[in-house]
């Protein structure tokens, strides 16, 4: 069993590879986000990012490459593109959608598209599509 030190965790994602995994802990909106990688029968903390205006982390269906977004009214939109190479993570860009509600990828892990549905937020609706470096 490993215990992790930290505070409450707020949300939590498996890479689909299911050898990386990252977690958002901390309260909003300035949270810490912790990725980690299962090696042999062992644990390993890859990186760690201190006060990050993120609320939740996508993975794309390829696994490596992930999003950590600012989804909700706390966060003003911040996207943050990170990849997973040589036992460290690397962001690869940082941008934002303002009032963005929700984000998905598309099977192939190629695109991603970020988006604001009505159903949540009334006023300036629309999309934006990313391709996985952001």
């Amino acid at each position: 069993m490993y215990v992790f030190p930290v505070e409450s965790i707020t949300k939590f994602a498996w890479e689909p590879e299911g050898r990386l995994f990252c977690f958002i802990s901390g309260e909003a909106p300035s949270h810490t986000v912790h990725f980690y990688e299962m090696e042999e029968k062992q644990i390993k903390l890859v990186k760690t990012l201190e006060r990050r205006n993120v609320s939740t982390v996508i993975w794309s269906p390829r696994g490596e490459v992930c999003l950590l977004a600012g989804i909700g009214s706390k966060y003003n939109g911040l996207l943050e593109f990170w990849h997973y190479a040589a036992n460290s993570m690397e962001m690869m860009e940082s941008t934002e959608h303002f009032l963005i509600t929700d984000a998905e990828w598309d099977p192939s892990g190629r695109f991603v598209t970020t988006y604001v549905s009505y159903t949540r937020q009334q006023h300036e609706n629309g999309y934006n599509i990313w391709d996985f470096r952001g």
